[in-house]
C-alpha cells in the first residue's frame, strides 16, 4: 500500500512538473491534468487504505494514569 502511494505520488509530482515546463493551457493540457488527479486520487487511497496499519486508532491505546489510575489533567494558566 506504502509502494502503491509512493508511486502514485511521485508520479502526480512528476505529471505536474512536465505540465508546468510545457506551460501547457487547456484544452492541451487537459488530458495530462485528468492524469495528475487520477494519480493523486491514487495516492489519497493508498494513504487511507495503509493509515490503519501505520497510525493506531485512540480508543486502541490505553490511557491510563500513574499506577493504572485514570490520567490527571491540570491547567496552567499564565498572565502577563
Amino acid at each position: 500500500m506504502l509502494d502503491n502511494m509512493i508511486f502514485a505520488h511521485t508520479k502526480a509530482a512528476d505529471l505536474l512538473q512536465s505540465i508546468i515546463d510545457a506551460g501547457a493551457e487547456l484544452p492541451d493540457g487537459f488530458d495530462s491534468l485528468k492524469e495528475l488527479l487520477r494519480f493523486r486520487a491514487m495516492a489519497q487511497e493508498s494513504a487511507k487504505d495503509a493509515a490503519p496499519y501505520i497510525h493506531p486508532r485512540l480508543q486502541a491505546i490505553e490511557h491510563t494514569g500513574e499506577g493504572g489510575g485514570p490520567v490527571k489533567h491540570s491547567i496552567r494558566v499564565v498572565f502577563g
